[in-house]
């Protein structure tokens, strides 16, 4: 009976345990989709691009291959989140949703591993801490910003190579074996596991590289000492770590240029950037109201005494705890080390290339944010049960616990989701931060880059100019400031402003090739053949500086080395429908109408909406007579973006070219209701009046077309992009 008795209740206490779990899992995910929602739709920002949409190293096998074992294929080392991104540019191509979700999914079940592990040390509130992570606001950035995949992809492999070495370390409920070479085999396995768990960790993002230094940790917490055999135990961890850190080191100098004026910083330098650091983020999770996509760097000034007061009071907040462990405990210390080690990479020791921007990030403290919130969580739980065991006395005590944690729940949750609207777009991310940080040069210039991309090229110049007197020395302010110079044809000024730029940074290719193509528009095409084939040796996979030194290799009239770099090209990447329509352009351009044709059709197989490769197609049919088919391909223009005049005007050739003058001229009218100044539209009209014996129209159109620019060609080539 006493048997059968604990049976039953063993039973209740699975269901009820398992009942829990459930319960948990379905409250974190219910949140984080709620709290999230403005970023699940949101667009993708800053380098997103060159991380994921323009990565070309995504859009192959041979480009899998690359993010592996080729130095230099990506920004950063971290293959296992490229690899990520590989598979899920085959699930949903560049729809920023299906990434979205994932991050979400990452972060949520991180959460939930961290809500175990607590339990298994031991801390009081593990539940409220693990929430507290879950809906925290400095985490937004790590979540909503898909680049930072990194921070939730190694997050999941951290926890889950944690979680698996503390119970290698039997500190989970033993009765969970029960016969001990079971126990034996499995804690091995348990073992094995760990390690491979964390090996996907830092291949996803080097920083974790800590976990090592985090477990030794926890065993002088929970045993009191560090063994011999602890210490040969955690030694595949280090040689991982050595491994993934030298990488890391080489490939943040070399490839994603973390060297220069902005890390030109001596060791006492360095320590009051840690200083400072530590207590920013500390700040940061105490008072999240006033976080930020960007903060301003701070003066490191060695000689002044007063920068180095926040380095020496963290050290000494370090030595009271160590101090004091008699009597508080070391849990404290614990939390504080946890904190200050897992931060430790980003803490300005080593070069690392967001320096040139900030000294801190939000998504610098993923990891780390969990020793301070593990310790208010356990400070807090304990101090609100001392307190509801007054509940037999005073009643409402007893739900003084509960309502504290909603209380803060929920305040955490409104800051969370208010900081993922900013996520949802370029333009809403650098109006925030420009908002939150007036003095921002990099904000200006981030809203600048939006406004021309959505046309809007008055306001972007100003934000450029803006841009560079914020920051004089920023040498990309100055190079899109010239963008816009050229975009206005005030040549003079883009050129002043690209030689600032390479005055500022001398191997900043962007701009060398920027003003390749201003010198070569003024007829310097001996200067700007000279600097092409400068930024080619400096960056040999420079797709737009390859067009460039064939473009002035073409006006030259080299006509074989032009076409030899048109076909490079297509070596360099064979699966970028813009290296196909290169090509087909020149060839078009230089009579070969029929490979040109080849190569339009090949551009538009690998990119069906391409404008550009359809009304190029469509021109050379016409050229061979083939007016029927170049009229179809003119539709699919029209279908695709009904604005753009020059479809409306191949449409009117085919008309004309087909005896229908009467379509031809509602086709021509048309392109000039959207392009007024469009020469060939009025030369064709005028012609076509004329046939038809209206002299007056006639006569107007050909004195339009006179009067306008001779110059203007109607093939529409872009011929540096």
């Amino acid at each position: 009976m006493i048997k059968e008795t604990k049976r039953i209740t063993g039973s209740i206490t699975t269901n009820n345990h398992t009942f829990k779990n459930f319960s948990t899992l379905l409250l974190f995910f219910s949140i984080v989709f709620l709290i999230y929602s403005p970023a699940i739709n949101g667009d993708f920002i800053w380098d997103d691009d060159l991380h994921l949409t323009e990565n070309k190293q995504l859009e192959s096998v041979e480009g899998l291959k690359n993010i592996w074992l080729t130095r230099g294929a990506t920004f950063q080392y971290f293959p296992l989140t490229f690899t990520s991104f590989w598979i899920e540019k085959r699930l949903w191509g560049d729809n920023p949703m299906g990434y979205h979700i994932t991050n979400l999914l990452l972060h949520t079940s991180s959460a939930l591993i961290l809500w175990r592990i607590l339990i298994m040390l031991s801390i009081p509130g593990a539940f409220l801490a693990a929430l507290i992570f879950l809906v925290h606001p400095v985490i937004v950035e790590s979540v909503a910003w898909i680049t930072e995949r990194k921070n939730t992809l190694s997050g999941l492999f951290y926890f889950g190579s944690l979680i698996f070495y503390l119970r290698f370390l039997k500190l989970e409920d033993p009765l969970a074996f029960t016969k001990k070479k079971v126990l034996q085999k499995r804690n091995w396995l348990l073992y094995i596991f760990s390690i491979i768990s964390f090996l996907l960790a830092i291949l996803s993002k080097a920083a974790t590289c800590t976990l090592p230094a985090v477990i030794l940790l926890i065993i002088w917490w929970k045993k009191n000492s560090i063994k011999l055999k602890d210490l040969i135990l955690v030694a595949p961890f280090l040689l991982f770590t050595l491994i993934i850190g030298l990488i890391t080191i080489v490939t943040e100098e070399d490839t994603a240029g973390a060297r220069g004026i902005h890390w030109d910083l001596s060791f006492w330098e360095r320590f009051i950037i840690a200083g400072k650091s530590l207590w920013f983020y500390l700040y940061s999770l105490i008072y999240p109201l006033n976080i930020a996509f960007s903060y301003p760097k701070w003066s490191v000034d060695s000689a002044v005494a007063i920068n180095y007061l926040p380095s020496l009071t963290f050290l000494f907040l370090i030595f009271a705890l160590w101090f004091f462990r008699s009597n508080l405990g070391k849990g404290p210390l614990v939390a504080i080390l946890f904190f200050s080690g897992t931060l430790f990479p980003a803490l300005g020791f080593f070069n690392i290339y967001y320096m040139r921007y900030s000294f801190v990030a939000d998504h610098f403290q993923y990891l780390a944010c969990i020793g301070p919130i593990a310790l208010f969580s356990a400070l807090f739980t304990v101090f609100t049960t001392s307190t509801s065991k007054l509940s037999d006395s005073v009643k409402i005590l007893r739900y003084f616990p509960p309502t504290c944690t909603i209380l803060i729940s929920l305040l955490l949750c409104i800051v969370t989701w208010k900081q993922a609207h900013i996520f949802k777009s370029n333009e809403a991310l650098w109006r925030n931060t420009m908002k939150k940080d007036p003095s921002s040069g990099r904000a200006r210039v981030g809203l600048g880059r939006e406004m021309r991309k959505q046309g809007k090229h008055e306001e972007a110049l100003e934000h450029f100019r803006k841009a560079v007197v914020l920051q004089p020395n920023f040498h990309e302010a100055h190079y899109n400031l010239a963008q816009e110079y050229h975009h206005k044809g005030e040549l003079s000024l883009a050129i002043s402003e690209l030689k600032r730029s390479l005055e500022l940074k001398p191997t900043y290719y962007f701009a060398i090739d920027g003003l390749a193509r201003v010198l070569a528009e003024q007829g310097n095409l001996e200067k700007s053949l000279q600097l092409s084939r400068q930024c080619i040796r400096l960056k040999p996979s420079f797709v737009p500086g390859i067009v460039t030194l064939a473009t002035i290799l073409e006006e030259l009239g080299n006509l074989q080395d032009a076409q030899a770099h048109y076909e490079r090209l297509l070596k360099l990447d064979s699966n970028s429908y813009k290296n196909y329509l290169n090509l087909g352009n020149f060839l078009y351009r230089t009579g070969n109408i029929e490979e040109a044709i080849l190569n339009f059709k090949k551009a538009i197989l690998l990119n069906s909406s391409s404008t550009e490769a359809l009304y190029n197609l469509g021109n050379a049919l016409g050229q061979q007579g083939k007016y029927l088919e170049a009229k179809g391909y003119y539709e699919q223009v029209m279908n695709l973006d009904e604005k753009l005049p020059l479809s409306y005007y191949g449409l009117g050739l085919v008309h004309h070219y087909t005896g229908q003058n009467l379509k031809a001229v509602a086709a021509f009218k048309k392109a000039l209701s959207l392009k007024p100044d469009l020469v060939r539209a009025h030369h064709f009209l005028g012609k076509i009046y004329g046939e038809m014996r209206q002299d007056q129209k006639a006569r107007f159109h050909n004195r339009l077309a006179e009067k306008l620019s001779r110059h203007q060609s109607s093939l529409w080539i872009n011929r540096q992009r």
